[in-house]
């Protein structure tokens, strides 16, 4: 099998709070990172095709800059079983877009807004894209 991937992985290893297409919630962990797909490791039932978006916060290059929290909106594409044995697997993703929250009041991070963005709309706190 060739792989097709152009852009350079990072082994970067960050917290992630997944929501998968039915909108159940995991937590998970990041294995690598590029500029269009990411491998998380999390405990979650998801098939290949699925919806995920998930929020992390990428650590600052620089010893005193912050980190910076980034939403990623992403299709699942491969899920493999990790070895643990207790369910948790791996999950190979393309992340179609990353997206900055936007901070809203009193609630720290807030998901992206439907008037913020025309590509949500108000059904659910990700809008039409875990569809």
């Amino acid at each position: 099998m060739t792989d097709r991937r152009t852009d350079l992985r990072y082994l970067v290893s960050v917290a992630v709070h997944a929501w998968n297409s039915n909108m159940d919630f995991f937590h998970g962990h990041t294995r690598n990172i590029s500029g269009s797909g990411v491998y998380i490791i999390g405990k979650t039932k998801i098939k290949p095709h699925d919806r995920l978006v998930f929020l992390m916060a990428l650590p600052g290059l620089l010893a005193d800059e912050k980190a910076t929290p980034v939403w990623a909106f992403c299709r699942v594409m491969r899920v493999e079983p990790h070895d643990s044995g207790d369910g948790t697997v791996g999950i190979a993703a393309v992340v179609e877009e990353y997206e900055m929250p936007t901070y809203g009041p009193g609630t720290g991070i807030a998901p992206p807004q439907p008037a913020a963005n025309p590509l949500l709309n108000a059904r659910s706190p990700f809008g039409g894209r875990l569809k």
